[in-house]
């Protein structure tokens, strides 16, 4: 059995599936399983699945021409491609216990020295729970 973004079974990579070898990450596998967290938070409101919204974070965030271009150049073209796939998290819903969601703009990338930066793809939910405020680096 091989990964295939029509089948659910295979998004997670187990033995008998394994992780894929890619240039970047695997991002098609990455916003499917991101998505179908999405998917499943909101299942639990109870609310119909077609009132989800599915709103990517690149739709949401990435404005205009002048957004497209400085991102398309900072961002890997996979990580990029992730962010046109993965859906935002609805408003009122947390993406997980410990993540409200996938990192605004602004604090995507964190400044730690003057030559280098850190990447935060997931905001944490409390700021307070840990010895810093990044969420998933």
């Amino acid at each position: 059995m091989s990964f295939s973004i029509d089948d659910e079974l295979t998004w997670r990579a187990t033995s008998e599936i394994p992780c894929r070898e890619m240039d970047g990450m695997d991002w098609e596998r990455c916003a499917a399983l991101h998505n179908l967290i999405v998917g499943l938070g909101w299942a639990v409101t109870g609310k119909p699945d077609e009132e989800m919204p599915r709103v990517t974070w690149w739709q949401r965030h990435i404005t205009d021409q002048a957004l497209e271009d400085k991102w398309t150049t900072r961002l890997s073209p996979s990580l990029k491609l992730f962010l046109q796939a993965a859906f935002e998290t609805p408003p009122d819903q947390n993406f997980f216990y410990y993540s409200s969601g996938l990192t605004w703009p602004d604090r995507l990338f964190i400044q730690v020295h003057d030559d280098e930066d850190i990447m935060c793809l997931y905001e944490m939910t409390n700021l307070s729970l840990g010895s810093h405020r990044d969420g998933l680096k």
